[in-house]
C-alpha cells in the first residue's frame, strides 16, 4: 500500500509514518481513483500505452486493498510503522473511520459483495442526528503510534467530530450508488441554515469545518472553525454534479441526477464550454436515480451526455427520470 508520508487527507495522522513505513488504505483508494481518471484522459489523447499502464496499476492496487485492507465489516484506515492495523475492529478506540468507506465507493475499489457491509457499518456506527462522525469510537487517550488525532478532546477536530468536508465525500458516494434519499438527508444535516442556533453558535450562512460530535460530554452539535473548510466547494460540487447530476465530462455534459424520492422536479442553469444550458428535471414517478429521456431544444438525444454546442446560445434541456 502507499506509504502515508504527508500525503493523507487526514493530516492529524502525523505519527503513522514517522519512521517512513506507515501505510494508508485511504491513500491507496485515492490513487486508484486518480489512475482510472488519468487512464480515461490518456485514451482521449491517443496514449494507449499510458492508459493501459494506469489501468493495470489501478487494478493491482485495488486488489491489494481488498486483500489486506478489509477488516470483515468495513475497510481499515491504515497500518502503523510497526505494521499494526488501525481503524480496525481489533482496536479499542478508533475502530472504524469514515473516509475509507466513502472512498471505497468513489474509487470503485469496493466489491459488490462487500458494499452492503460497508453501507451498514457507516449507517449504524457513524451517522447521528448531526451527521457522520469521522471515526468511532473517539480516542480518549493519546496514541503516539497514530498521532495528534488521538490527543484532541473526543468529538472535536478529527477525533470523531462531524467533519463536514468528509460528509460531502460520503454524500457523493451515496449518489454514485443511487441512494438519493440518504444523500439528501445527510446534506440537510450539515447545512448551517438548518442548525439549532442555540446549539450551533456559529454563522447560519457559512459552513463549519465540523460540528462537535456526539461523544463530547456537553457540546455536541456546536459549529467550529467556519470559513476555513473545503466543505463550501465540495458541497457546491456535490449538489450540482451528483445530486442534480449535471456533471462535466471529457465528451460533454453528462446528466445523471440522484434525487430524494419526494422531489418531483428541479432545475439548474449551467454554463459549459461556450454555451448556456437551462436544465429542467422531471421526476414523475419519484425515483431516486435513472434517466429515461433527455431532449435538447426539443430534440431527443441518445444516452445522457450532451455533446458541447459551444455556440454562445441558451439551450433548453428537458430531463425525464424513470
Amino acid at each position: 500500500l502507499p506509504r502515508i508520508g504527508e500525503a493523507d487527507w487526514k493530516d492529524a495522522l502525523d505519527m503513522v509514518g514517522r519512521k517512513g513505513r506507515g501505510e494508508s488504505v485511504w491513500l491507496g483508494m485515492a490513487l486508484v481513483r486518480s489512475m482510472r481518471i488519468g487512464a480515461e484522459l490518456a485514451d482521449l489523447m491517443g496514449k494507449e500505452d499510458t492508459a493501459r499502464d494506469l489501468r493495470e496499476r489501478a487494478e493491482v492496487m485495488a486488489k491489494r486493498i481488498n486483500d489486506v485492507g478489509w477488516d470483515g465489516e468495513w475497510y481499515l484506515r491504515g497500518f502503523t510503522d510497526d505494521g499494526e492495523p488501525f481503524g480496525s475492529s481489533k482496536n479499542e478506540e478508533g475502530k472504524i473511520y469514515l473516509n475509507p468507506q466513502s472512498w471505497s465507493i468513489l474509487s470503485g475499489v469496493v466489491t459488490r459483495e462487500r458494499l452492503p457491509k460497508v453501507l451498514k457499518s457507516v449507517d449504524t456506527l457513524l451517522e447521528g442526528k448531526n451527521g457522520l462522525a469521522l471515526l468511532y469510537p473517539a480516542y480518549t487517550k493519546t496514541d503516539t503510534r497514530i498521532g495528534r488525532i488521538t490527543a484532541f478532546a473526543r468529538g472535536t477536530k478529527e477525533n470523531a467530530a462531524i467533519f463536514c468536508h468528509a460528509n460531502t465525500f460520503t454524500i457523493a458516494a451515496d449518489c454514485m450508488i443511487g441512494r438519493g434519499d440518504v444523500a439528501y438527508r445527510r446534506m440537510c444535516k450539515i447545512m448551517p441554515c438548518r442548525q439549532d442556533p442555540m446549539r450551533y453558535k456559529a454563522e447560519p450562512y457559512v459552513f463549519a469545518e465540523y460540528l462537535i460530535g456526539p461523544e463530547h460530554p456537553y457540546e455536541a452539535g456546536r459549529g467550529a472553525y467556519t470559513w476555513v473548510t473545503g466543505t463550501a466547494g465540495w458541497s457546491f460540487m456535490v449538489a450540482n454534479q451528483y445530486m442534480m447530476g449535471v456533471r462535466p465530462d471529457y465528451k460533454g455534459l453528462t446528466i445523471d441526477p440522484c434525487l430524494p424520492s419526494k422531489w418531483r422536479r428541479c432545475s439548474i442553469v449551467r454554463p459549459f464550454r461556450g454555451a448556456l444550458y437551462e436544465i429542467n428535471i422531471e421526476n414523475p414517478e419519484g425515483v431516486q436515480r435513472g434517466v429515461e429521456e433527455i431532449t435538447v431544444d426539443g430534440k431527443k438525444i441518445d444516452g445522457n451526455t450532451i455533446a458541447p454546442l459551444s455556440d454562445g446560445k441558451l439551450h433548453i434541456v428537458k430531463v425525464r427520470m424513470g
